[in-house]
């Protein structure tokens, strides 16, 4: 979830948008469910021309100015992140994009800007990570 949100900027995570699946019998918590509420990411109310994926805060629960780069430092584990399953993710995005754009009226400019976007970001999480497996913090991020 913390990924998702850094990637796509998601500026609305908080306590009422996310769910976990728990035993009806024994009330153990089973599994998290898919990811919802993700309508409040990648700039979408920003105009075409100001909207920045390097710079930005959201709310991530009880924070509700938590600046985006900060959101990696709370990853145990980078190694179990491979970005490589997401090649062509931002070729997905677009075609998506231009699948629907006569009904959401996105002019040319703006699919541009998200699909860079969506690039600026996946790159950033590589370098990061990158940077804390160099560093030796693969195992646990922040810590020596």
């Amino acid at each position: 979830m913390i990924v998702l949100d850094y990637l796509t900027m998601n500026i609305d995570r908080h306590m009422k948008n996310f769910g976990v699946i728990r035993n009806v019998e024994t009330l153990v918590w089973e599994k998290v469910t898919p990811l919802f509420d993700t309508g409040q990411s990648m700039n979408c109310s920003e105009i075409t021309k100001n909207m920045n994926f390097y710079d930005g805060k959201g709310k991530l629960f009880y924070n509700t100015e938590k600046k985006f780069f900060t959101y990696l430092s709370i990853i145990d584990n980078f190694e179990r992140f491979d970005l490589s399953k997401l090649d062509g993710l931002d070729k997905e995005y677009q075609t998506v994009l231009k699948k629907y754009q006569q009904f959401t009226d996105m002019s040319d400019d703006r699919i541009e800007k998200l699909v860079d976007g969506i690039r600026i970001r996946m790159k950033e999480f590589n370098i990061y990570k990158e940077k804390q497996i160099s560093n030796g913090k693969s195992i646990v991020a922040g810590k020596d």
